[in-house]
């Protein structure tokens, strides 16, 4: 019973990505405060305890099991909008890159090629991170994470404002 419903949760949920991925219009940006604007900002360091292994055994150790199972479920929640979240800047930044990479200057395209790819790369792991986080949240305890997550995202970040510097100097690296 339980396994079967885990199977229709997450046919579901990747039902639902998809529509969300596929039926969502591309949006081209204009300008560069435009994607600034739309940036989600994501705190690294709050995703990392919410799934962190220690914290969560700390927690199922103090904690009554009904009350742990609660908390550990709204742990889970709150980390999957942070992978929702830098899924999101992912893609705009693969916008951002794919537009960039046209650019005349031979150092500008080469740079956006390069954030083009790791923007893809963090896309995909935050992508499949989700149906992850959706199972420890339904079985705690039985989902391991990957940890190379934040790190993805942190030199995502890094490589950004190292592009908007050669790039924009003033506009992007405020967003980042």
């Amino acid at each position: 019973m339980t396994i079967s419903l885990i199977v229709v949760c997450s046919a579901v949920f990747a039902l639902a990505a998809v529509i969300l991925l596929v039926g969502r219009p591309r949006h081209s940006f204009f300008d560069r405060e435009d994607l600034a604007s739309q940036l989600r900002s994501i705190n690294v360091a709050a995703f990392l305890n919410l799934v962190d292994p220690h914290e969560e055994a700390f927690l199922k150790h103090h904690l009554p099991s009904m009350i742990f199972r609660r908390i550990h479920r709204e742990r889970m929640w709150a980390a999957m909008e942070y992978a929702w979240h830098a899924a999101h800047n992912a893609r705009l930044l693969m916008q951002f890159a794919e537009m960039a990479r046209r650019d005349s200057n031979h150092a500008i395209a080469v740079a956006a090629e390069s954030l083009y790819q790791d923007a893809l790369t963090c896309r995909v792991r935050s992508l499949r991170l989700l149906p992850r986080l959706a199972l420890s949240a339904a079985l705690p305890g039985r989902s391991e994470l990957p940890a190379n997550f934040a790190d993805t995202y942190e030199s995502l970040g890094c490589k950004f404002k190292s592009f908007s510097r050669l790039h924009v100097p003033v506009a992007l690296s405020k967003a980042a």
